[in-house]
């Protein structure tokens, strides 16, 4: 087969405005090009329904995760007001017909899915942007809430936003959590055998940021190291299988000399609100420790952070 990058571009192009024609018809023709050749093919709603029903499940099952964790008593949210779809493909009819039957009697609400988080993206960094002209602005300024709101309503008539607007903007609560868990891994006890398991320190939609310690204990007598290794997982779970789970980075906590077995070790992770991520493995009784720095996926650096804040001050909207 001849799979040139034009044909490959086309047939993504066509496979894409088939699925659009679907939402609104039941039935759609796709065409396909090879070797010279010319084809149209018909797929109907309940092909392509059939064809995507895992990647549906799969949405609908960490939907039900991230309710039950959110339900879970150190964040104490059992209840919801509406489902609100985000992103194109949730104009497909059988999503909003899935989660109907999934929640039934629950709004399910949609606006604008398609740019729905780059606005909101947009705003948050609006209100980081006001923050920073404020702190600017006023160094020093007093703490009554009174002036505080009137002058962030005055920075922001600054940046084009009208008052009647930017009271809501800069009301709006924002949380940011971790779309995924981080762990280490460390034998578990599972009906009478050790088993190497990773244990879960950050959990999926931990409020960043976020620092948890957990100790850890050795295998033998005289040990002379740890070998520390990280992992990512989608998993909330307290201990998850290794096969589960995305090996993130690792570290070598030295030990000193004739510790007895079990000897304890405290692993720290902390991860910041940019996806930096710091673990320190610490042997107490010595002193011994090791740190270091990961950046998880989707997160930047400090430099990076650094280099980006300096462009974002040189930037001109007109």
């Amino acid at each position: 087969y001849n799979h040139s990058p034009e044909v490959t571009q086309e047939l993504f192009q066509n496979a894409e405005k088939g699925k659009k024609a679907l939402t609104a018809r039941v039935k759609t023709d796709v065409a396909v090009a090879h070797m010279g050749k010319r084809e149209l093919v018909s797929v109907t709603r309940e092909t392509f329904d059939g064809l995507t029903k895992h990647l549906l499940e799969q949405t609908v099952d960490l939907t039900r995760k991230m309710l039950a964790a959110a339900a879970a008593p150190e964040k104490g949210h059992s209840t919801f007001d509406e489902i609100l779809l985000v992103g194109g493909s949730t104009r497909m009819p059988q999503v909003k017909e899935r989660l109907e039957a999934e929640f039934p009697g629950s709004p399910i609400k949609s606006f604008d899915p398609d740019l729905a988080v780059a606005k909101g993206a947009a705003i948050y960094a609006w209100k980081l942007s006001l923050d920073r002209m404020y702190a600017e602005r006023f160094p020093d300024a007093p703490a009554d809430a009174g002036v505080v709101q009137q002058r962030m309503t005055e920075l922001a008539a600054e940046t084009g936003v009208a008052p009647d607007q930017s009271g809501k903007l800069m009301n709006a609560r924002t949380t940011i959590v971790t779309p995924r868990s981080f762990g280490t891994d460390a034998y578990h006890d599972v009906d009478g055998r050790q088993v190497l398991m990773v244990a879960n320190l950050i959990k999926v939609n931990d409020q960043l940021p976020r620092e948890k310690t957990m100790r850890f204990y050795t295998m033998d007598a005289n040990q002379e190291a740890v070998d520390c290794r990280f992992f990512e997982t989608l998993s909330s779970a307290d201990s998850v299988d290794l096969v589960e789970c995305q090996e993130i980075g690792g570290a070598l906590l030295e030990l000193p000399a004739n510790l007895p077995g079990r000897a304890p070790s405290d692993v720290t992770f902390k991860l910041d609100e940019q996806g930096l991520l710091e673990v320190t493995a610490r042997e107490p009784s010595g002193g011994k420790f090791v740190e270091t720095q990961i950046t998880t996926e989707g997160g930047i650096s400090a430099d990076e952070l650094t280099a980006a804040a300096q462009r974002s001050r040189r930037l001109v909207i007109s």
